[in-house]
């Protein structure tokens, strides 16, 4: 589900997806309650004011239109909603003396303070909680000492419980901001910024832990290539045309792999693929890779081929040994006349 999650908006997107068919569908059954007991109030049109823009910001998120400004609007709107629901029902006990408590409205409200907290930036979502709450506050302060005693506890309660709220949203924020931060340092840090795989400090780790399980798994491998006559492609076709073949082929190796195989960027055109299987099946692998690589068809540079080494670990490996000789074994497919795969051929 989060495999192709780059961005908070994406984040946003499958979280609209899958919750506001829920919201939608309480919605509706508040909807049907209401035309049952022929009770069509205000929150009556406003239960279907708010089923179209459930249905619209879902559109939207599915299509993967822009979201923002609608999100933004539909805050004013439900914040709107809350303020006049609150002050109607505090003026219905003052005058008449009417419901014991706060109505069932209440319940959805921590998900209205999550939600202005999830689309506005931290500071903005801290004004426009504030807002929300303190508009309907100083009236209800004025009239509180005409209120029943059951709704003052309610009323109590519901502004201690929304300050609240917001203290934790608050430094709920402020700490998933921080943990965006480093995952944005460690993602400059381990990560390729042009091809967005592994970097070699990356690979470093990951070739590190896939030894360390050999323990447990036995044999595991790495697959070594580069791209055939990339040189030429720089000087026939420029290095931006370079730099889009180079991306082209991480993203081509990176479909072909699961969640459990990694791939990074050794230097230049030189990429290293880190299997958690024996030789044999790593072998199956880098062919299909090599497949894969000359049946694309690169833009503006047409065919491009690749030239593989594998090997699998030996006894008394170290990051060293196992990368000489995936590395003996790529160049004996070049020797070859490249655009080929090289397994146990070189020890």
């Amino acid at each position: 589900m989060f495999k192709n999650v780059n961005s908070i908006n994406d984040l946003k997107r499958i979280t609209y997806l899958f919750i506001l068919p829920g919201l939608l569908v309480a919605a509706i059954s508040t909807l049907l309650l209401q035309v049952a007991t022929r009770n069509y109030s205000l929150q009556f049109y406003c239960t279907i004011i708010f089923m179209l823009f459930y249905i619209t910001l879902w559109i939207l998120a599915y299509k993967r239109h822009p979201f923002v400004l609608f999100e933004k609007f539909l805050i004013v709107i439900i914040g709107c909603y809350y303020v006049v629901t609150i002050l109607f029902e505090v003026l219905l006990n003052y005058q008449t003396g009417e419901n014991d408590a706060l109505s069932i409205f209440t319940i959805w409200y921590p998900l209205f303070m999550m939600y202005i907290f999830m689309v506005l930036p931290r500071k903005s979502a801290l004004f426009a909680s504030i807002v929300v709450v303190a508009l309907p506050f100083i009236p209800s302060v004025l009239l509180y000492g005409g209120l029943h005693d059951g709704f003052r506890d309610s009323l109590l309660q519901f502004y201690v419980a929304s300050i609240i709220y917001i203290v934790i949203l608050f430094v709920a924020q402020s700490i998933i901001n921080s943990y965006i931060e480093i995952k944005a340092v460690e993602k400059q840090f381990y990560v390729d910024q042009l091809t967005q795989v592994g970097n070699r400090h990356q690979i470093d780790i990951w070739l590190k832990d896939l030894l360390h399980e050999t323990v447990k798994l036995g044999e595991v491998s790495v697959v070594f290539f580069d791209i055939d006559f990339f040189k030429r492609v720089n000087d026939q076709f420029g290095h931006q045309a370079g730099d889009e073949v180079l991306k082209a082929v991480a993203q081509i190796v990176r479909q072909q792999l699961s969640a459990e195989q990694h791939i990074g960027r050794w230097g230049g055109e030189e990429f290293i693929v880190l299997l958690k299987e024996p030789e044999c099946i790593a072998y199956e692998i880098a062919e299909k890779l090599r497949l894969a690589i000359a049946a694309h068809d690169f833009p503006y540079v047409g065919q491009v081929t690749a030239s593989f080494g594998v090997t699998s670990n030996m006894e008394g490996d170290t990051a060293g040994t196992i990368l000489l000789r995936v590395d003996k074994r790529l160049y004996l497919s070049k020797e070859k006349g490249r655009n080929r795969v090289t397994g146990k051929i070189v020890t």
